[in-house]
């Protein structure tokens, strides 16, 4: 019975079910500003990252942390979404780009690619186009799904330095582009 729950938890947190093309008319490009009133603080994540830090856990447990890294700190290094004030998607059949400002461009192909210490699966979840990034101890799952009234949310997973932080990013779509 056990080994038959940890095998349909893990099937769960598969990356198996993304599809390289949706039936919808789902369209995720054109510049997008942020909604900070309805977006999580992304100062979570940062206290996270803090909480991980030494008070109360034991000696060798921490020096094991500090040689290794943080990997919440890689997170909020490396994705861009976390900090961005605007950003403009671009796509086409094969992939998505991503310019954040402040930030960095990130072109993300659709299906399963290597991308330096991460293996990212991307592709579509019904109407929500879904990119799954992970290295040897840490897992990012970011959703991109349009509700009805325009907004654009991305829902952002952060699996690293054994804890689990959520968050979501608000964006507004603006029809002037990014100078």
């Amino acid at each position: 019975m056990l080994f038959a729950f940890i095998a349909l938890s893990q099937a769960g947190c598969s990356s198996n079910y993304l599809a390289a093309s949706s039936n919808t008319n789902i369209d995720l490009r054109g510049y997008w500003e942020i909604e900070n009133a309805s977006s999580d603080d992304v100062r979570k994540l940062i206290q996270k990252e803090s909480d991980g830090a030494g008070l109360g856990s034991n000696l060798r447990k921490e020096v094991q942390r500090l040689l290794r890294g943080s990997g919440i700190a890689l997170v909020r290094q490396e994705f861009g979404v976390l900090s961005a004030d605007s950003m403009s998607i671009e796509a086409d059949q094969f992939s998505f780009g991503f310019d954040y400002e402040p930030g960095t461009y990130r072109d993300v192909s659709l299906g399963r690619r290597d991308r330096g210490i991460w293996k990212v699966y991307s592709g579509w979840d019904s109407d929500v186009f879904t990119v799954d990034s992970n290295s040897s101890d840490i897992r990012v799952v970011e959703r991109y799904l349009m509700e009805a009234n325009g907004k654009l949310i991305v829902d952002f997973m952060v699996r690293a330095d054994g804890d689990t932080v959520e968050l979501k990013r608000v964006f507004t779509r603006r029809s002037q582009t990014k100078n």
